[in-house]
This record gives C-alpha cells, sequence and structure tokens, in this order.
C-alpha cells in the first residue's frame, strides 16, 4: 500500500524550485548588508538545504535502495527452518 501511493510529481518539483529560486535571491539580498561573509554563509546554508531536499526525494522511493531480496530470502529462510523444526514435533 505504501508503495503504490507515491508523492506527487507536482509536489517535488514545485519544492525543488521555490529552493532554487531561493538559492538564487536570498545571498545577493544580504551581499549589500553584510559584505562577503554572509554571501559565503548563505552559500554553506543553501548547500545543506539542497542536501535535505535531495535526502527528501531519495526518501520517497525507499524500496529501491533498501535490499529487499536479501532480506526477503533470509525470512523465507527462517520461516521453512521454523516449519520443518515443528513439523518434526510429536503431535499432543
Amino acid at each position: 500500500r505504501i508503495l503504490g501511493s507515491p508523492i506527487p510529481p507536482t509536489y517535488t518539483r514545485h519544492t525543488s524550485r521555490i529552493l532554487a529560486l531561493h538559492v538564487g535571491i536570498v545571498p545577493f539580498a544580504f551581499l549589500a548588508n553584510k559584505g562577503w561573509g554572509m554571501f559565503i554563509s548563505t552559500a554553506l546554508l543553501s548547500y545543506v538545504l539542497v542536501g535535505i531536499d535531495e535526502i527528501g526525494v531519495e526518501i520517497e522511493h525507499p524500496f529501491p535502495l533498501l535490499p529487499m531480496q536479501q532480506l526477503c530470502m533470509g525470512i523465507q529462510r527462517d520461516v521453512i527452518q521454523i516449519v520443518n523444526t515443528h513439523r518434526n514435533m510429536p503431535f499432543l
């Protein structure tokens, strides 16, 4: 059910565009008031915000990132072991 309910692509595009607009305009707004130090600190903050945006995009699609095949094979092996153990037990 989680896999079947994706985040709308319009939402992702909108947040990325707003972030790009913010990253492009805010450093120049602070440049006149505080000089190059504010420009550099704003650029570093923008780098962090873009990183958070990229993490959010990756979190929207978690299943390709997870080792699902290995996890499922491990669970299947454990279930088969439990079934075989109970199969050999005497019936009460």
